[in-house]
């Protein structure tokens, strides 16, 4: 099954499924297979074009982590997840999806921090 990445809803039927771009496309621009996650479209609905806050990053981390493994476990996409991840995110050569979201992190919360965008988190007031 596919779980929402935000809420850990299972997402069980595909007109429910949403494509988030975790960091909005009208922030970073960016469609990378790294900021792309599932997520029920109620939920997407309501994150709009927020930050994750890094409270939601912890809750979903699990989510994001097997997202990105399968990334890498899909012969058709392993490489370009991998070279796409090593442009945007790591620098290194060799990284592991933790040391991603590290990175993933750190660009979040300097939106929230150094351009005082709006974070968001499911089931946050």
């Amino acid at each position: 099954p596919v779980f929402c990445t935000w809420s850990g809803q299972p997402i069980k039927d595909k007109d429910d499924l949403a494509i988030d771009h975790a960091i909005p496309f009208s922030v970073l621009f960016n469609n990378d297979f790294w900021n792309l996650l599932p997520a029920k479209n109620a939920v997407n609905a309501k994150k709009t074009d927020k930050i994750l806050s890094n409270t939601q990053l912890l809750a979903s981390k699990n989510r994001i982590l097997t997202a990105w493994q399968q990334y890498l476990q899909t012969p058709e996409l392993a490489d370009t997840f991998a070279s796409q991840c090593q442009i945007s995110l790591s620098k290194a050569p060799n990284f592991t999806p933790e040391d991603l979201l590290v990175k993933f992190q750190e660009i979040n919360l300097g939106f929230i921090e150094f351009r005082g965008m709006e974070s968001w988190g499911w089931g946050e007031i």
